[in-house]
């Protein structure tokens, strides 16, 4: 199953831009709260206009041969709800 989230991305030293992925959320290996890019946030570098208060989670992804870490927009209680209420099935009739 896919989730679909926002990267943060780092064209150079002061640049930064988001993307839309879709992440499989069973290669998910862990998550934590990316203080770093929340304190860059707050410091003004990142302009990307996003509200003071956004947070940042650091999710270590595994692929087929390789292990990569990126950071998405959401705190990590926000990233595990998009993907618990993806994960539930509903009955559509009785």
């Amino acid at each position: 199953m896919f989730v679909k989230l926002f990267k943060l991305n780092k064209r150079r030293e002061s640049e930064y831009y988001l993307s839309e992925i879709l992440i499989n959320t069973s290669q998910i290996v862990y998550m934590s709260e990316d203080y770093g890019a929340t304190t860059l946030l707050k410091e003004g570098k990142i302009n990307l206009g996003l509200h003071d208060g956004t947070t940042f989670t650091k999710l270590r992804v595994r692929g087929s041969s390789l292990v990569e870490e990126i950071t998405v927009v959401g705190d990590p209680s926000l990233i595990e709800h998009k993907i618990f209420n993806k994960s539930k099935k509903q009955l559509l009739r009785d």
